[in-house]
């Protein structure tokens, strides 16, 4: 019997929270929406989420806005449990940064943007280039080694 490790429960753990907690958080948008509680804990929902979603009269068309919104983050739940249980490491930590990207975008997009433009820069595509990386080492090292004397000759050391 081989004992698992902690982090792996706490992530199996996490993601059965936010998964659970995003069927919740359905569950009281749909009565807020459908039902409207006429009183109740649930009552002053109803005009936040209209204003969150910025739809006004057809609760049909914001519920399945919201719907929509959480079933790509319950999908990416999903697969990173399912990278995480069949122990595919890298697998598991691409969804989890598309995650990442996903959950962050939607409180700022600016981050997404601003992970594009460092991405499309060149000095980050050449830095992940193995070949061009070689080059500048050996031409920091030809340059290191090399040094022009009084008379403007080249000297190797």
């Amino acid at each position: 019997m081989t004992k698992k490790l902690t982090t792996v429960h706490y992530i199996k753990g996490l993601l059965l929270f936010r998964f659970i907690m995003i069927i919740v958080m359905l569950i009281i948008v749909y009565i807020v929406l459908m039902k409207h509680p006429e009183k109740g804990f649930l009552t002053g929902f109803a005009d936040p989420i209209l204003e969150r979603v910025n739809i006004k009269d057809n609760p049909e068309n914001t519920f399945a806005y919201i719907i929509g919104q959480y079933s790509i983050s319950m999908m990416i739940i999903l697969l990173e449990y399912i990278f995480l249980v069949k122990k595919k490491k890298i697998g598991f930590w691409i969804v989890f940064g598309i995650d990442f990207v996903v959950t962050l975008g939607q409180h700022a997009p600016w981050v997404s943007i601003i992970i594009f433009i460092l991405a499309i820069s060149k000095e980050t595509r050449l830095y992940f280039k193995q070949q061009k990386v070689a080059e500048t080492i050996n031409n920091m090292a030809d340059s290191e080694l090399t040094a022009k004397d009084e008379d403007g000759e080249i000297n190797n050391f």
